[in-house]
């Protein structure tokens, strides 16, 4: 995913848009390797977390958010491409 926003939550970390169907619903742990527009690379480990909804959407996929408790907004500028390396 190409990052189009952040948005940094006291207490809770980083949130990357846009949002990105992992193909269930299920909270993961995830290994981020981070390509930003200015070539530098780093690796950092994300919470992949379906939002609660209500009512909930039923006709589409889950999606889930991207959260980096390690992460500042100045490390994930607009424009870096995240790629899921692994699950831990």
């Amino acid at each position: 995913l190409v990052v189009e926003d952040t948005f940094a939550i006291s207490g809770r970390g980083l949130i990357v848009a846009p949002d990105v169907d992992l193909g269930d619903q299920r909270q993961r742990h995830l290994k981020v390797e981070l390509r930003r527009p200015d070539g530098t690379t780093a690796h950092a480990e994300a919470l992949a977390q379906v939002p609660f909804v209500n009512p909930p959407r039923l006709t589409e996929r889950p999606r889930h958010v991207l959260l980096f408790t390690r992460l500042a907004k100045t490390d994930v500028p607009i424009g870096t491409e995240l790629w899921i390396a692994d699950e831990p």
